[in-house]
């Protein structure tokens, strides 16, 4: 009995031994299933955590995306303006210059497109994200490099939250990078021989320093530019200089200088194809006239004036200009003062003021500055003008240390100088003085007592008179003028601040409306001068000033400033003017725009001798004997023939005749009775095949390549990331 009461008791101790070990397991099992739980959750939250971040990232990377496209919009319209300037711009500032104009253009965007909507409806920056999830952190700035070529967006700093309420923040810079894209070349094989067809290729100048009479037949180049030139002017002279009481004609196809062409001092020019002393047959010989600008000046009367006629095609970077009284320019064929200015749109002038109208000397456009002037382009098929004339004020006449000159813009382009005051700010605006222009003293107390003086353009309107308002930048509706009369009195005009070049053409078309008989007696210092031209082939942005028997009338502006018909003219014809004055060749663009003309065309270093040396080339055509004559000046006082290479000047004495070529580093100066004349055939055999000759004269090169024939902006810019942080 007992040995079995002791057996059951030990069954009873079994059993609970088992149900404790049951609840431990049970409790292992609990806390394992509790903890791989939360660990669970915790990759869970990890997970959406990441996902969180990255697509914060998104919302970045989607936030770039946008200003990539304005990079874009920006690299395209630098590319435009830089290859406006290309001819003006030496080799080794183009890569600069590219940067600068789209850093310019960049910050305009970032500024009017991105920061603007970011400060007034941030929701349309973002495609893909609801605007109520992201938050701007911090408001991005701008900072350009001190060199003005790179553009960093500073601070861009975004918070994004998910459904879940993750939240990540991410605070970075850009950098917008910029590669040089260069220039697409057409490259020109083998010798050139287009030097045939001038009668004088001179880097400096073509001029005379007595009075001449005669005939040029042949092609002329005279550059007006130096390049070893120290100061920052390099087109220090007159590309082509005709004065001192001069009657010449002048048969060419091509006319070209760097600099500008001047006719003065009651010189008189007729200039006609190479073929024009063959008109009578009755089919017309045209020129080709390109230069930087033309100009009329010195001293002219009514019988003994300073006279032009072209029958040719004038492509003008710049201005004509009459500044002789009684002057007289006259066109058979096509005119193209073809730069827009657009380039320096946005850049600052010296005194750090935006421009909004660019400057006086990229800006083609026609101006009358003397009495008596005759401007006659009646007889042109095509008169295009794309730029705007300007007021402007030499430095000598100012009180600014400004290395620059004064100017604003009109809204013609042809114009008379005396319509400069209608550009004036209503003296009635002007508060407690009442006219413009004013005293040096009456200026201080308009920029020292705002209470009594100050300026109200509303008044304008109030009065009966233009609303200003609609023209004008409202904030700064005047520039300033100093001008110093008799080196004492100063004298201070307010100009007025156009809003745009357009702005003021659309100006002074409502001003010449209200103010016709006060036009027609501003132009009465132009006495009986005139400017006539047909008005159905005009293409022009600016206002045309026409004017005949005493009255003015008016042609309005047919482009915008910006018009995409007026900015590629300008991009073509720019390029064919690079061509011609680099390599005398309007489909080349490689050659060195740096240097002189003559380095490509001939190889001055194989002048050894600073004597005059002649070479007799055993060559006889047209009973002329040929001679090659080099050296550092060479003078001609005999009748001669063949290819003259001078390291400094010619001079032809009066008297003497020449056929052929010349080639001068410095001056090709002409005395008295003038005979010259280029001889093509004869001097491109020379040139090709005789031994003397030919090692003097270079191969034409092949240029610079641009990565094919199209610029892709995605090749050129680069957005990276910089002091990246997130939390």
């Amino acid at each position: 009995m007992k040995l079995r009461r002791h057996w059951n008791n030990n069954h009873g101790s079994t059993l609970i031994l088992v149900i404790v070990c049951m609840l431990f397991v049970g409790i292992i099992a609990s806390l394992i299933l509790v903890y791989t739980s939360d660990n669970l959750q915790r990759i869970r939250n990890s997970a959406d955590s990441s996902g969180n971040f990255y697509t914060a990232e998104n919302v970045v990377d989607e936030v770039k995306t946008n200003l990539d496209e304005l990079s874009d919009q920006a690299v395209r319209k630098a590319y435009t303006q830089w290859l406006q300037l290309y001819t003006t711009t030496s080799a080794d500032q183009q890569d600069t210059l590219f940067k600068k104009l789209f850093t310019t253009e960049l910050e305009s965007l970032i500024e009017s497109q991105f920061l603007h909507t970011l400060s007034t409806d941030s929701s349309k920056l973002l495609y893909k994200f609801d605007s109520s999830d992201v938050k701007w952190l911090k408001t991005p700035y701008i900072e350009v490099n001190a060199a003005g070529t790179q553009l960093t967006l500073k601070d861009l700093s975004i918070a994004y939250k998910d459904s879940q309420g993750f939240t990540s923040e991410i605070t970075t810079d850009l950098v917008f990078n910029l590669t040089y894209p260069g220039f697409q070349s057409n490259t020109v094989q083998g010798m050139n021989t287009a030097a045939a067809d001038y009668i004088i290729i001179a880097d400096e100048q073509i001029t005379n320093d007595i009075t001449i009479t005669g005939t040029i037949k042949g092609n002329l180049y005279g550059g007006g530019y130096n390049p070893l030139e120290t100061s920052t002017n390099k087109y220090n002279k007159d590309g082509i200089l005709i004065d001192s009481n001069s009657t010449l004609a002048i048969f060419a196809d091509q006319i070209l200088s760097r600099s500008t062409i001047k006719i003065a001092d009651r010189s008189s020019v007729d200039l006609k194809g190479g073929n024009g002393e063959y008109d009578y047959t009755g089919t017309l010989s045209y020129s080709n006239v390109w230069a930087r600008n033309l100009l009329l000046t010195g001293t002219s009367s009514q019988a003994d004036p300073v006279n032009l006629s072209i029958q040719g095609n004038c492509y003008l970077a710049d201005d004509l200009t009459l500044d002789a009284n009684a002057s007289r320019f006259k066109l058979k064929g096509t005119y193209y003062g073809y730069s827009t200015n657009n380039a320096y749109l946005g850049t600052a002038d010296a005194n750090g003021v935006s421009l909004v109208s660019g400057t006086p000397e990229g800006s083609s456009s026609i101006v009358l500055n003397a009495s008596d002037a005759q401007l006659d382009l009646t007889g042109a098929t095509k008169i295009w003008i794309a730029g705007k004339s300007f007021v402007s004020v030499p430095e000598r006449y100012g009180l600014g240390t400004s290395p620059n000159n004064l100017s604003f813009v009109q809204g013609e382009s042809i114009t008379y100088r005396g319509l400069q005051a209608s550009y004036l700010l209503p003296g009635d605006c002007i508060m407690g003085i009442g006219h413009n222009p004013m005293t040096a003293d009456e200026y201080a107390r308009l920029t020292t007592d705002p209470s009594h003086n100050y300026v109200d353009i509303s008044v304008s309107r109030r009065n009966g008179g233009i609303r200003l308002e609609e023209y004008v930048n409202r904030t700064k509706p005047f520039r300033v003028a100093n001008v110093v009369y008799n080196g004492t009195t100063t004298m201070v005009y307010l100009y007025l601040n156009f809003q745009s070049s357009d702005m003021a053409t659309k100006y002074f078309t409502e001003f010449m409306t209200n103010n016709e008989e006060l036009v027609n007696s501003r132009m009465t210092p132009f006495g009986i001068g005139s400017i006539l031209f047909n008005p159905a082939v005009l293409e022009n942005t600016g206002n045309i000033l026409g004017y005949s028997a005493g009255k003015a009338s008016l042609t309005p502006g047919k482009y915008s400033m910006s018009d995409p018909t007026i900015e590629n003219q300008q991009i073509e014809l720019s390029s064919k003017y690079f061509g011609l004055v680099t390599s005398l060749n309007e489909d080349y663009s490689g050659g060195n725009m740096n240097g002189f003309l003559t380095d490509y065309i001939v190889n001055m270093s194989k002048i050894s001798s600073d004597t005059q040396n002649v070479i007799d080339l055993g060559y006889t055509a047209n009973s002329a004997s040929y001679k090659l004559i080099t050296g550092k000046d060479v003078i001609i006082s005999t009748n001669s023939a063949g290819i003259i290479i001078a390291k400094g000047d010619v001079m032809i004495r009066n008297g003497a005749s020449f056929t052929g070529l010349i080639i001068a580093r410095g001056k090709a100066i002409i005395q008295g009775n003038v005979n010259l004349k280029a001889d093509p055939d004869n001097i491109s055999y020379l040139i090709q095949n005789n031994t003397t000759v030919a090692p003097y004269f270079s191969i034409g090169g092949s240029g610079t390549t641009a990565k094919g024939n199209n610029i892709y902006s995605s090749d050129l810019i680069n957005i990276t990331y910089d002091n990246w942080r997130k939390n």
